[in-house]
């Protein structure tokens, strides 16, 4: 039985995970990724239409467990529009994400107001994680992913917050693979 998270027509389940990090690969399900001078924003194309394509983003790029992913659609589908809210708080986190990336591709500073706003969201996804002690060391595990439907979103800035500290940040490139489109890439 294809779970509608799982089922392979959603376009996050056919597009290529190129970028080479969840956080990248989020900021990727927005065509193009990288906006040209001469786009505009309606002539975007968003791959996470449905609370569901971000569930399959968010298990291919193995933020987030399939039974977790089984649970949130089981409460997405009876709570609606709490979920079309978390999806609507994934894609702020998007261009949230973009705007900074870009800054840090051209060697600027982050706005302040984006650092401040990427920080309130840190400090919620860091709320929700318990310390464990796992193959001989303390590691930070998510809690209750299926009781927070905000719980991929969170997973990715969970993420994002790892990468941006990472020497890892040096290597993003706006690359083009086999599309005219631009996407975020690790080089």
């Amino acid at each position: 039985m294809i779970r509608s998270w799982d089922d392979p027509a959603r376009p996050v389940r056919s597009m290529s995970l190129d970028g080479g990090r969840p956080c990248l690969d989020l900021l990727n399900t927005l065509l193009p990724a990288i906006p040209s001078v001469q786009a505009r924003s309606e002539d975007s194309r968003d791959l996470l239409h449905e609370y569901e394509d971000l569930l399959a983003l968010a298990v291919r790029t193995a933020v987030l467990p399939a039974a977790e992913a089984d649970a949130l659609q089981a409460r997405g589908g009876r709570e609606p529009d709490l979920a079309a809210v978390a999806l609507g708080k994934t894609r702020d986190l998007r261009t949230l994400l973009r705007r900074i990336f870009l800054k840090v591709l051209r060697k600027e500073v982050p706005s302040a107001r984006d650092l401040a706003s990427f920080e309130a969201l840190r400090s919620t996804a860091r709320s929700l994680e318990v310390l464990v002690w796992e193959d001989g060391r303390f590691r930070l595990r998510p809690r209750y992913l299926s009781e927070v439907f905000d719980a991929p979103s969170l997973a990715f800035v969970r993420d994002a917050d790892e990468f941006l500290r990472s020497p890892d940040l040096a290597k993003v490139r706006v690359v083009r693979i086999n599309t005219p489109e631009a996407r975020f890439a690790l080089s």
